[in-house]
């Protein structure tokens, strides 16, 4: 009997662990995070529209990021847990548009290309991204963990995401 149980016992402690519902959870919560963000930030270029030359450009950039921030928002309710390789593929894919919509302009080709035909309101303020990025990001970093790691609580979250989020809006703000 007791060969059985020291079997049984080492064989459980050789499997890995199964994803635990408090990061599941915490992972669609963060999602749902990052949609709101998203959502918050396209409201603020939209709002902001009428300092820049042609609005209607920068209408069109916060309709796009609303929209991401639904997709976001449905991807983190729906994908997350369930399908780990689609969520993590549709989250980076959103970290890396947020992240190079903004700054594309300052890519030599699209520099000039905007510049010479007018086309600089397409590209929305770093600042106004600077929550839902490194929600984003944190997001993609805790999808792409393994299983085993992926016990992060909401405090390590917190604490990881406020520096970054001061940092960009701040920093954007000075310089």
């Amino acid at each position: 009997m007791e060969a059985v149980f020291s079997d049984r016992l080492g064989a459980s402690l050789r499997q890995p662990p199964a994803l635990d519902i408090g990061s599941i959870a915490m992972s669609r919560l963060t999602g749902l995070i990052a949609g709101g963000t998203l959502l918050a930030a396209g409201a603020t270029i939209a709002g902001n529209a009428g300092s820049f030359p042609h609005p209607w450009h920068q209408a069109l950039t916060a309709l796009f990021t609303s929209l991401l921030g639904i997709a976001a928002m449905a991807g983190g309710a729906l994908l997350i847990g369930r399908r780990p390789t689609a969520s993590l593929a549709l989250f980076g894919t959103f970290a890396f548009v947020i992240a190079t919509l903004p700054l594309a302009r300052y890519i030599p080709l699209f520099y000039t290309v905007a510049y010479e035909r007018d086309l600089e309101s397409f590209f929305p303020p770093v600042w106004a991204y600077s929550v839902s990025l490194p929600v984003l990001v944190a997001l993609v970093a805790d999808l792409a963990l393994s299983r085993r790691a992926r016990t992060a609580s909401a405090l390590v979250v917190a604490m990881s995401l406020l520096p970054a989020a001061l940092l960009l809006l701040l920093g954007t703000q000075v310089v």
